[in-house]
């Protein structure tokens, strides 16, 4: 059975051209392929009525098999009704909440004063 979704040693081997350009991998993932760089992985799709691109990561830090992954789950948002890149958004948004909360407690704001004293004294000798 012949495909034409590029493979990972595909991807390798493309060099950039004068303009960019897109390599579809079908179910509306492609990779965009520009001057400086090869492939940021977005995916098109529709939700109320309006065509939306959602950044799936660039490559190579993000593997072809992941993005093909992160399609299936945007895919199956989109069939429960639910926006993905608002999603992926509200997911950001609680990660860094729970970052922060972790940063704010008595112990993690005493271990910042506590290295802190200590890198003041280091950096300022007593006589």
């Amino acid at each position: 059975m012949a495909t034409d979704r590029p493979s990972d040693a595909a991807l390798r081997s493309i060099k950039p051209r004068d303009k960019q350009f897109k390599l579809s991998d079908g179910g509306g993932l492609f990779l965009l392929v520009t001057r400086t760089a090869v492939g940021c992985g977005d995916l098109l799709i529709v939700f109320g009525s309006r065509q939306k691109q959602l950044a799936l990561g660039s490559y190579p830090a993000t593997l072809l098999a992941d993005a093909r992954e992160a399609r299936r789950k945007a895919k199956g948002l989109l069939e429960a009704g639910i926006d993905p890149g608002a999603e992926k958004k509200e997911r950001k948004v609680a990660v860094k909440a729970a970052r922060e909360a972790a940063e704010n407690t008595f112990a993690a704001v005493a271990e910042k004063y506590l290295t802190k004293a200590e890198r003041e004294k280091v950096e300022r000798p007593s006589r």
